[in-house]
């Protein structure tokens, strides 16, 4: 049995495609899980059948197809490593408050017009970070704002030094306020995996945990709270952060 190819859609490039990503990115992490334990799968049978064989030949293509998908199975993750590698963009000095605005410029449509999100930013809004996922995670934020709130919503951005633990770091805090009665998700692990509930506001989730997982990702944070004028606030440690 040949090791099955985990070949997909083109990856989608347009800009403001990024739910349409996200939801490449998990068909392709489920075709890679399919494809790796289809081939354990195999190894597994194949090794089952070397302790029994007692034709020479047999044994011997047992063990020629459990060579062939180990090597598969360390190929797929050298693909991943690429590709991860290869999404990953340079980092830069960016303007925060700069970038939220421009971000929100680019979705204010007829439907929107009704709603309004304030962005503030602090006397430090400069901070190195990958411009590119930046970009992504305000468009996402700033999106699903717009589509939560039925008024008037505020996101706030500024570089700071926090404590975290025992260490100080540089980072970029995002935070996005909402009006009292405002329903943000309670459970932490939405905000993470927005397939672990049903299909009811699937955009508004996915752009949630796109960028709350954009910052997870590169050792960030979040904080939430559901009462009062609930709030997500992002803690991004800027690229090369220095941690004292």
């Amino acid at each position: 049995m040949k090791p099955q190819s985990t070949e997909s859609a083109p990856y989608p490039t347009k800009s403001g495609d990024d739910v349409e990503r996200a939801i490449w990115v998990r068909r392709l992490g489920s075709s890679f899980a399919h494809v790796l334990a289809n081939s354990l799968n195999v190894i597994g049978m194949r090794a089952s059948m070397l302790t029994l064989a007692r034709d020479p030949a047999a044994a011997a293509r047992a063990a020629e197809e459990i060579s062939s998908h180990v090597a598969h199975i360390s190929s797929l993750f050298d693909q991943l490593q690429r590709y991860v590698e290869a999404l990953e963009p340079r980092s830069e000095l960016v303007d925060l408050e700069a970038i939220a605005k421009a971000a929100l410029a680019g979705l204010e449509t007829p439907e929107n017009c009704a709603k309004k999100l304030e962005i503030s930013a602090g006397a430090r809004r400069q901070v190195v970070l990958p411009g590119a996922v930046v970009e992504v995670v305000f468009s996402s934020l700033i999106e699903f704002a717009l589509r939560t709130t039925k008024t008037t919503a505020s996101l706030a951005v500024v570089a700071e030094r926090v404590q975290r633990g025992a260490n100080q770091l540089e980072v970029a805090k995002i935070e996005l306020v909402f009006p009292p009665g405002t329903e943000l998700p309670r459970d932490r692990r939405t905000l993470l995996d927005p397939w672990l509930t049903s299909s009811e506001a699937e955009r508004e989730r996915i752009l949630l945990a796109l960028a709350v997982g954009a910052v997870r990702d590169r050792g960030g944070w979040f904080e939430i709270e559901v009462e009062g004028n609930p709030s997500l606030t992002l803690f991004w440690p800027a690229r090369g952060s220095h941690v004292s």
